[in-house]
């Protein structure tokens, strides 16, 4: 009973595919396109994260060289004002 229940309904909706055709493929093409689109921007999500992972651990980090006349007491005050 199942069986002949499916086979009539995947029949019918071959038939009903057949039959309105332009309407069928503009309803694939659709969801096509929505598929790829929603996959395309997951990478591009995805890719722009290791991007800007791979920049915030670039830039935890700063060099900074100074003179060797430069008092201790301004390297200090700089990098206070740095942290803050």
């Amino acid at each position: 009973m199942i069986l002949r229940n499916l086979k009539f309904a995947l029949n019918s909706a071959w038939q009903s595919f057949w039959r309105n055709l332009a309407v069928s493929l503009a309803a694939v093409l659709s969801i096509t396109l929505i598929l790829i689109l929603a996959g395309v921007n997951l990478l591009v999500g995805h890719a722009l994260s290791q991007v800007l992972d791979g920049f915030r651990a670039k830039v935890s980090e700063i060099s900074i060289n100074v003179s060797d006349d430069t008092p201790l007491q301004n390297v200090y005050d700089f990098q206070q004002q740095l942290t803050v």
